[in-house]
């Protein structure tokens, strides 16, 4: 029984990376960086120091390469502060936000807690920088996007065992 498991998971997740792959080959991944183009008055961004003009380079260590990595990077964050490397005047300079929660829908209505620190995030220089990959670098990026997957479920699973993950976010199958 226990290899039917495994085997069934292995296979589900070379599927979703072929499925990645795919998605990538066919329609590109987007490299454009992270321009903040306003940060709100009074907001946690505001108050930790960053400004309007600043290109996010990090959060919590990962690398943003690309302004669709922002939001997917705050949100899966499992602490209560989040760590974002900024470029401001060539310099980089690391800011530590604490965001605020509020209560959101996503795409299937379902009420879920949202971070947000108060930045509106722009293509640097206002150019998209969508590339179509070759079959080795989609399959690369592929493997990548799995592999954040995986690492922020068990990332939310042990914040959960450790009593700090928010509960409300748990779904599955039933909240689908």
């Amino acid at each position: 029984k226990i290899h039917y498991c495994c085997s069934r998971s292995i296979r589900k997740l070379f599927i979703s990376n072929i499925n990645f792959c795919f998605y990538l080959h066919v329609f590109g991944k987007d490299f454009t960086p992270a321009q903040i183009q306003e940060v709100q008055v009074e907001t946690p961004a505001s108050n930790s120091g960053i400004k309007s003009g600043d290109i996010i380079k990090s959060i919590n260590g990962k690398e943003v390469k690309s302004i669709m990595e922002v939001s997917a990077f705050i949100n899966s964050s499992t602490t209560d502060t989040i760590d974002i490397g900024i470029i401001r005047n060539n310099n980089e300079i690391n800011f530590s936000v604490k965001p605020k929660i509020i209560l959101g829908e996503d795409a299937f209505g379902n009420q879920i807690n949202k971070k947000i620190i108060g930045i509106k995030v722009s293509p640097l220089n206002d150019e998209i920088n969508k590339k179509r990959l070759g079959p080795a670098k989609a399959l690369f990026y592929a493997v990548k996007e799995t592999w954040f997957v995986i690492d922020a479920s068990w990332s939310f699973i042990i914040s959960m065992f450790k009593g700090t993950g928010d509960t409300t976010q748990l779904g599955g199958p039933i909240k689908i």
